[in-house]
């Protein structure tokens, strides 16, 4: 099977199921910090049933594209459902993995995404690898953060 999402071209939910243990494993073995950050697209369903599917499809593709694009060729961007994604980003600590997570949601803020006739925004989780964590945890510590910055308001990043 493919590891690729079609439509966003980035992995797909298998190849981030395959790729965390790894990653963790090698963040372990060598002791370098290892971070991820989960991101959703703020107010997804106002786009699809303003706009219709077709554009929805088109404003997860451009984010897709928009995350390949300000990640290095190291880090690992994969659709994790819906319009949530997760960027596994090994050898950064969290303060450069904020830093990254922000550059992201600053560019999709100020991007126009046809047909549509304002941004979209994203909000993001960001969580550093803890001492003997596991993956399904540091999945989870993300995904409270992405809660967080939902909560407070959307379109930020938040650390977990």
């Amino acid at each position: 099977m493919s590891l690729t999402d079609p439509l966003t071209n980035v992995g797909n939910r298998r190849l981030l199921d395959e790729s965390l243990p790894k990653e963790i494993s090698r963040a372990v073995r060598t002791g370098y910090k290892f971070c991820l950050a989960m991101a959703d697209i703020d107010h997804f369903k106002r786009v699809n049933d303003s706009h219709g599917h077709e554009a929805g499809d088109k404003v997860l593709a451009a984010f897709g594209d928009l995350l390949r694009r300000q990640t290095r060729p190291t880090d690992i961007v994969t659709r994790f459902g819906g319009e949530e994604f997760v960027v596994m980003m090994p050898h950064t600590a969290l303060e450069q993995a904020l830093v990254v997570a922000e550059r992201m949601r600053t560019e999709l803020a100020g991007t126009l995404i046809a047909p549509l006739t304002a941004p979209v925004t994203a909000s993001f989780g960001v969580a550093e690898l803890l001492a003997n964590e596991k993956g399904d945890a540091l999945l989870h510590r993300a995904d409270q953060a992405l809660y967080k910055a939902k909560q407070s308001g959307r379109d930020r990043v938040v650390a977990g």
